[in-house]
């Protein structure tokens, strides 16, 4: 909810009222890219900074951020700042443009006309590992196109440096022709052109064309595939969208998670390393185009986690490598969980992994805390259902129970939430059963559990799901007489207010249970009950029920129910938990007996021309079976087809 005792703006306090709304909702990406605009036009540097600072807080992973501060830093001459933020963001966040301004920083401090062959050194340096960790990305063509600009504008002074030259445009080339990126028949062009300038000889030129001209023919292949692939997905490197998913976008974010299941597959049958920088490549596109689904993120990190545990990775990997790569990763999970606060699966997946790092309780508690702090926002406001917010804050509370269960005190600890979940006024009954359970299984004090059973059934005595549960339990630690006055109490007390249908289900139940654990007396009672109460149609489609949970009517010589409106219960509604939760359904109404027809219900008319006659029977009854034909007798097919054919 807007926060209504912020200070009032004036209406030209543009930069104000942005911040204003940030703070409400800082993960609109739309918002941060308005503000920066206008500090950068107030050319306040500081506060420029701060703004950048407090972006990146939440989209660390998005390469137009990181490339906008760059490029503010290196017009404003600020050669170390800028080096700093490349140290910072590089080679981590997968962005072409960022590549690009890298490179421009490179250029301007390493001036070719002051440094000389020094600096075209440290460019073309710059170049290769740019292209080393950006190069397969489909749109880095502009980059390839900057490198092949640059070693044309080298004018070589001596054979040796126009070799030199060549033999690195030449490399650069069959690079790009191995690689499927855009505009591959143009370099394929360009590079034919380049072999015959470049030698006088066009026997050579030719030679060297050829060599190579297979895989290109692959590649091109290669690019097919991938455009297909790709096709659909938004292509611009800076993709803005609210944290309010937009389900238009649902057919291109299937087809971001199909991408990086197709490189997952190798399917340009490229050396191992280079394969991981695809995926690593697709999966790092895909989220900065969805950076609030998080079952994206979740993809990507079982991607990472696979590949630390992959034997080749930890041989080629030290355990301080390894160490820092576990690291990194949860770093990398707590900024996706800033950018999706409510999600459960992140969460619990940052709890595993701060447990596999050991960390203490208190640090791995905060984890469901701020879950829960998150989800509690939601509250009182209109853009999730109550119910399921209510459902979602009592999850995250059952999370984190189970979570110090393990711990070393974990009892008391699991009290402690417990007893802070209580003061939730809408927590749902989950909890108390969750609590329950982990008292009875995990700490065996039956008394505890079942005291924690009596305090919910207090707040939920109208709950039908409740009470499944509650007599589960104890039924299951053999308290018949406990389990008696549960089915008493909620009767009595939902006899008026409950739905009829699910009233009788419980009497159903009830009477289930007085068959297998109760006594004959008791039994009775409860027939004459439930047959004043519902009506004789009722009473026999509960004494059914009474047959074992390993039986079904239908399996049963059973006679004929004594009303047509009865329906046979199949086998699923032979126990207390299917009684309780399955839906009656219209063809199994209850009755009501002052509503019954005295003279009972009429009988169908049966026509005679449906019934088959004793000799017709008899004589059907002594033929042989078709199982004991080899081949089949008569074709029907060809029967009809010679019937048809006669002219009678």
């Amino acid at each position: 909810m807007a926060d209504n005792t912020k200070k009032r703006r004036l209406s030209n306090d543009v930069i104000g009222q942005l911040q204003d709304d940030l703070k409400q909702s800082p993960l609109n990406v739309n918002t941060w890219d308005t503000l920066i605009d206008k500090v950068i036009a107030k050319d306040k540097h500081e506060q420029v900074i701060q703004v950048f600072e407090d972006c990146l807080v939440y989209f660390s992973y998005l390469g137009y951020f990181w490339n906008r501060y760059a490029t503010y830093l290196l017009e404003r001459l600020e050669f170390d700042k800028t080096k700093e933020i490349f140290n910072r963001c590089l080679p981590k966040v997968a962005n072409v443009e960022l590549w690009r301004s890298y490179i421009r920083y490179v250029r301007r401090t390493n001036s070719i006309i002051t440094g000389g062959e020094e600096a075209r050194r440290l460019i073309i340096k710059s170049f290769e590992i740019s292209l080393e960790n950006i190069g397969m990305d489909y749109n880095s063509d502009v980059l390839y196109d900057d490198y092949i600009e640059f070693l044309n504008e080298w004018q070589p002074i001596n054979p040796n440096e126009r070799n030199h030259r060549n033999d690195l445009l030449r490399g650069l080339y069959r690079s790009l022709i191995k690689s499927p990126v855009k505009d591959l028949e143009r370099y394929w062009t360009d590079y034919t052109n380049f072999e015959n300038e470049a030698n006088p000889n066009k026997q050579i030129s030719r030679k060297l064309v050829n060599e190579i001209s297979g895989e290109y023919m692959n590649t091109r292949i290669k690019l097919s595939d991938l455009v297909n692939k790709i096709k659909g997905i938004p292509k611009a490197d800076r993709y803005l969208m609210n944290n309010e998913f937009d389900f238009s976008k649902v057919g291109s974010l299937s087809l971001v998670i199909a991408w990086s299941e197709w490189e997952r597959t190798n399917p340009f049958n490229l050396e191992k390393n280079v394969v991981k920088k695809r995926v690593n490549l697709s999966f790092q596109k895909s989220l900065q185009l969805y950076p609030f689904i998080p079952k994206l993120w979740y993809n990507y990190f079982t991607y990472l986690m696979d590949q630390q545990q992959d034997p080749s990775t930890e041989a080629t990997n030290g355990e301080s490598n390894q160490a820092q790569q576990a690291q990194e990763l949860i770093v990398t999970v707590k900024q996706a969980i800033s950018l999706n606060p409510t999600s459960f699966i992140l969460s619990t997946l940052l709890s595993d992994l701060l447990q596999s790092d050991g960390k203490d309780v208190d640090t791995i508690k905060k984890v469901y805390l701020d879950l829960i702090e998150a989800l509690q926002k939601y509250y009182n406001t209109d853009q999730v259902e109550d119910s399921i917010v209510n459902r979602s804050i009592t999850e995250a509370y059952i999370l984190l129970m189970n979570m110090l269960k393990s711990s070393k005190d974990g009892r008391s600890e699991i009290r402690k939430v417990f007893s802070q979940a209580r003061k939730f006024e809408n927590l749902t009954y989950h909890c108390y059963v969750q609590n329950a359970y982990l008292e009875y299984y995990t700490f065996n004090d039956v008394k505890v559990a079942k005291k924690i059973f009596d305090l919910a059934f207090k707040k939920f005595n109208d709950n039908i799901s409740f009470l499944n549960y509650y007599l589960n339990f104890v039924i299951s630690i053999k308290d018949f007489s406990q389990a008696k006055v549960v089915y008493e109490t909620f009767i009595k007390s939902n006899q008026d207010s409950l739905d009829r249908e699910k009233l009788f289900k419980v009497y159903q139940s009830f009477m289930q249970f007085e068959s297998q654990f109760g006594d004959p007396i008791s039994l009775r009672n409860l027939e004459k009950r439930l047959s004043n109460q519902f009506g004789l149609d009722s009473l026999y489609l509960a004494m059914i029920n009474r047959l074992s949970p390993f039986c079904s009517p239908s399996n049963l010589l059973e006679l004929e129910p004594p009303f047509n409106s009865v329906k046979q219960i199949d086998e699923k509604q032979g126990s207390l938990d299917s009684i309780l939760s399955t839906p009656v359904s219209a063809s199994t109404s209850i009755e009501d007996p002052t509503n019954r027809p005295k003279n009972g219900p009429k009988k169908q008319k049966i026509d005679d021309n449906l019934v088959i006659k004793d000799d017709i029977y008899n004589l059907l009854r002594i033929l042989p079976k078709k199982t004991f034909f080899k081949d089949v007798p008569i074709l029907n097919e060809k029967l009809v087809e010679v019937l048809t054919s006669l002219n009678l």
